[in-house]
């Protein structure tokens, strides 16, 4: 997902054509990327984050709803964004003139809870009537050992 568009389609039109032995490229990447979105999948539900990942059929990251978390961020994350003022951060906000949710969330995460995740706002155009502050993405395209690591820490948070 990090190079540009013309050479994403070269290599995909050039993997059906490696031979080998071994499981191919493709296919390795979709057994793991399936097996941590499987297991990314249950272990959110069973947490006590009131976050619900959405459906996930392909892909490199795995959507959430975090609708219901806003009383769990600090009021430091979701009133402005300088909330550090060592840090240079985007100045992303709501039509309304709001921090967006999901980027408050996002930034509480990783600062106070060590667990980072991109939030959904950063793909609006500002002028968007579809724009939304309720979801963030989280990366299947990591380990399972990593997965695990992180996971572990969000089960750690106190609601």
């Amino acid at each position: 997902y990090c190079t540009n568009n013309p050479a994403q389609i070269a290599i995909s039109k050039s993997l059906p054509i490696v031979e080998t032995d071994s499981p191919s490229f493709v296919d390795t990447a979709r057994s793991n990327f399936q097996e941590v979105r499987d297991y990314l999948d249950k272990e959110l539900k069973e947490m006590s984050l009131p976050w619900e990942p959405l459906p996930c059929s392909s892909g490199y990251f795995m959507m959430v709803d975090i609708s219901k978390c806003r009383e769990l961020v600090p009021a430091k994350y979701l009133e402005n964004h300088d909330y550090d003022t060592s840090i240079r951060v985007n100045h992303i906000n709501m039509p309304n003139g709001k921090v967006p949710l999901d980027l408050a969330f996002s930034r509480w995460m990783a600062v106070e809870n060590g667990v980072t995740m991109m939030p959904g706002c950063f793909f609006y155009h500002p002028d968007s009537p579809h724009i939304s502050e309720n979801y963030v993405r989280l990366a299947i395209c990591k380990d399972l050992e990593a997965t695990k690591r992180v996971c572990q820490k969000a089960k750690e948070i106190k609601v």
